[in-house]
């Protein structure tokens, strides 16, 4: 299923009150910023997906300013988060007091969102957010402190997570919840090796060479936490050292190799009870898949760790019903077939072109006291445009006050009848009927299901003509 969508663009927005929206779009994000003069501020774009973890997958794209983190304490509603930066074009810098880190395009930065801290960006920019809960990410790292923000370098683990990020970015409009939730574990595995290799380590904690025997320590673990007779012994062998060692590098991190094993253990399985992908198997299954052979003792390690039992923790996991926009295409609600978009632009509302007479158009109420009537241009795009059904999931494009006067831009499907006198020359009707070998730039098809079964006939046959904006 698609995760659900939300999504602003100031560009149709008065201009007056675009700093406003913008800022509160941010919020949503624990960020705000500073903006250049309205008259300078012209486009800004966010879209946000949330996941079934908590996390929060968000991409912007907006011209120079500078975003800012006040630092947001944890409460009980909100645990403490950490962001996960990839800036997919856009050069500029992130500064915390004293300490200042330069970023260009394919970078990617970590923030904790505890702290205060500045991101410079000096031009027009893209970047994907990543929002996880901070001790997911961090409490993977032990107790060593570590000095973020930072940039990540060039690292092997580094170098792996670009082409994640890159991926999700360009397919962001389609990404379903089993894809973000996987995403999600990769991501954080990747970042956290290499925040490790990366960042420097406080030097009473550990040194450099313990950091690297522990990374090695904890990869073994990762490879193995399905053993459910892994020893520290086993650990220790595999890896060339002393289990003496191993027990002093995990006293350095307040905690033991039993503990640290068994966290492991609770957390992937706590990431496959809210996995979609794994919604059809039984809390047993995935429980002895990670190592845990007695369901009475796995139950009660993950009520004292999460505060809940397994089972209630799965029930308290939304599950929305299949989104429409799969609706007569199969394959693609299974995961197995994938719309080509020419670039990521989430679906927008439609209507549908009435079968009754033309009657006059009553003027606008008033405006309320003090306030003119805003004027509104909505204009037809890819952006803009959607093709084949009607929902509530759509979200819309603009939102206007009341008494708002709105010209609304429209564009019929018919159009490529007549490509000289309707489209061609028109840089909006161009962008919602591009059509290449490498994909098109909106999903099209009649109106009503492909699936002639559902409704007794299929999409186009006799279900209506669609207007492509509104």
């Amino acid at each position: 299923m698609v995760a659900t969508t939300y999504r602003i663009s100031v560009d149709a927005i008065p201009r007056q009150n675009r700093r406003e929206v913008w800022r509160e779009a941010l919020a949503g994000l624990l960020l705000d910023c500073e903006l250049p003069d309205a008259c300078q501020f012209q486009f800004g774009e966010l879209t946000a997906k949330h996941s079934t973890s908590g996390g929060q997958l968000a991409l912007l794209r907006s011209t120079e300013q500078q975003i800012v983190c006040n630092g947001h304490a944890a409460s009980p509603g909100m645990p403490a988060r950490v962001a996960i930066i990839f800036h997919a074009y856009g050069r500029g810098s992130i500064a915390s007091g004293q300490r200042s880190c330069e970023f260009a395009d394919n970078d990617i930065s970590v923030c904790d969102l505890q702290s205060p801290w500045r991101m410079t960006l000096r031009e027009d920019f893209e970047i994907l957010l990543l929002e996880l809960p901070r001790e997911r990410l961090l409490g993977r790292l032990g107790h060593n402190r570590l000095r973020l923000p930072a940039v990540l370098g060039a690292t092997i683990a580094a170098a792996a997570v670009r082409p994640v990020m890159r991926t999700l970015g360009g397919n962001f409009a389609i990404l379903d919840k089993a894809d973000l939730a996987t995403a999600e574990v990769a991501i954080t595995e990747l970042v956290a090796g290499a925040l490790l290799g990366e960042i420097r380590l406080d030097a009473e904690a550990m040194t450099q060479v313990q950091a690297g025997h522990l990374r090695r320590v904890d990869a073994a673990i990762e490879a193995q936490l399905g053993n459910a007779s892994l020893t520290i012994a086993d650990i220790a062998r595999q890896e060339g050292l002393s289990q003496r060692y191993l027990q002093r590098l995990f006293e350095r991190q307040n905690t033991t190799f039993s503990a640290y094993v068994r966290e492991r253990r609770l957390e992937r399985c706590c990431n496959d009870l809210i996995d979609p992908n794994y919604a059809d198997q039984r809390i047993a299954e995935i429980s002895y898949r990670w190592g845990f052979t007695d369901q009475a003792h796995f139950s009660r390690m993950f009520s004292a760790t999460y505060g809940t039992s397994p089972r209630d923790f799965r029930k308290a996991v939304p599950r929305e019903a299949e989104a429409e926009r799969t609706r007569g295409r199969p394959r693609l609600a299974r995961g197995t077939a994938t719309v080509l978009r020419l670039a990521p632009g989430p679906v927008a509302h439609e209507t549908i072109a009435q079968q009754e007479p033309v009657l006059p158009v009553e003027p606008p109420a008033a405006a309320p006291e003090g306030r003119g009537a805003s004027h509104h241009h909505l204009k037809v795009s890819r952006e803009t445009a959607h093709w084949g059904y009607l929902s509530r999931s759509i979200p819309p494009v603009m939102r206007v006050q009341s008494g708002a006067l709105v010209t609304i831009e429209t564009l019929t499907q018919h159009a490529f009848d007549d490509y000289e006198r309707m489209i061609e020359g028109d840089p909006g009707a161009e962008s919602v009927f591009r059509w290449t070998a490498e994909g098109k730039s909106v999903e099209r098809r009649g109106a009503g299901p492909m699936d002639g079964s559902i409704f007794g006939r299929g999409a186009g046959e006799g279900l209506g003509v669609h207007i492509c904006t509104g």
